[in-house]
């Protein structure tokens, strides 16, 4: 019984930390997301006047420091842009829009879009017409975010294996790198928001993907071995029935 009321007690207090958060994300996405759409606009501006300007003045700039700048103006604002999404993600309600979603596609797709370095080798172990039944959308935000993770973890060149495999309950998809690894201490940490040990990083992109999985019903779960790499397992169930946040 002592068990019932510190559980309901603790989900109590998450509950309430989840609504602060939520109304902070709320007011800063608000104050930000204007601003950050007229900032993300100057380089497209930018291009326009250039290509208004006498053929001369415009080589002459466009041999200028100036395309690198708005190179670094566009990335930055990007990025702010992650943060506010991140923080607003982690706390607004989950709602599945669930989809019969073919899994090789959907890795396909991901690896078309992200940048992978030359010393870096990517392979699928999945059979093309696995798929599963989830909400692709939340689902590939989450394989996004553990496919960087993993060739940000190998700075040095590896490999990156992403396999699929269906057992007696649901669907197993690993995302395993030869990268750097996980020191013991941190492995718990990781999924807690506001943890993290990258330079530029609020720590809230791993609590994301948490919450997206077990909003499916699932788990995520990781192994890893300082210097060896790194394995981020995400373990879908079959069943519809599915939690929603309310």
């Amino acid at each position: 019984m002592e068990e019932i009321v510190e559980e309901k007690t603790r989900r109590l207090r998450e509950a309430q930390r989840l609504a602060a958060i939520g109304e902070t994300a709320a007011m800063v996405g608000h104050d930000l997301r204007n601003p950050l759409q007229a900032i993300a606009t100057i380089p497209y501006l930018v291009e326009k006047t250039l290509q208004m300007l006498p053929k001369q003045i415009e080589e002459a700039v466009r041999n200028s420091s100036l395309p690198t700048l708005m190179k670094v103006l566009q990335e930055q604002t990007l990025y702010m842009n992650k943060i506010v999404s991140d923080l607003q993600n982690y706390a607004r309600p989950i709602k599945l829009n669930l989809k019969e979603t073919n899994l090789y596609k959907m890795f396909e797709d991901i690896l078309s879009t992200v940048h992978i370095a030359e010393n870096i080798e990517v392979s699928i172990e999945a059979a093309r017409d696995m798929s599963a039944v989830f909400d692709p959308h939340l689902l590939r935000r989450v394989f996004i975010n553990l496919i960087n993770n993993a060739l940000q973890a190998m700075p040095e060149g590896g490999k990156l294996t992403i396999s699929a495999i269906k057992n007696d309950d649901g669907v197993c998809i690993s995302f395993q790198d030869t990268g750097v690894g996980i020191p013991e201490e941190n492995i718990s940490k990781i999924f807690q928001p506001s943890f993290t040990t990258k330079a530029k990083g609020q720590g809230l992109g791993l609590p994301v993907c948490k919450r997206i999985v077990e909003a499916h019903g699932g788990k995520i779960t990781v192994t890893s071995k300082l210097h060896c790499g790194s394995t981020f397992t995400v373990h879908i169930p079959f069943k519809k029935e599915v939690k929603q946040d309310e």
